[in-house]
């Protein structure tokens, strides 16, 4: 999702922040998004979404860092 013009609020200051103002105002988002630190946590979250791919309900053919 992209937010262009809000009336009457105000946007977060994160990607991440925004996508949880549009689980509030009842927009569907991704359960599997996470905010993660260092290379390690990458990793971790990677190894993760690995193990679960195949009972997604979707398929994927990778995974989007944002930095």
């Amino acid at each position: 999702y992209s937010v262009g013009y809000v009336e009457g609020g105000q946007l977060a200051a994160t990607h991440y922040g925004n996508l949880m103002l549009l689980k509030q105002w009842g927009m569907r988002i991704n359960p599997e998004i996470e905010t993660v630190v260092g290379a390690q946590a990458l990793q971790q979250y990677h190894d993760r979404i690995l193990a679960k791919r195949l009972d997604l309900d979707y398929e994927i053919d990778g995974i989007v860092y944002k930095v």
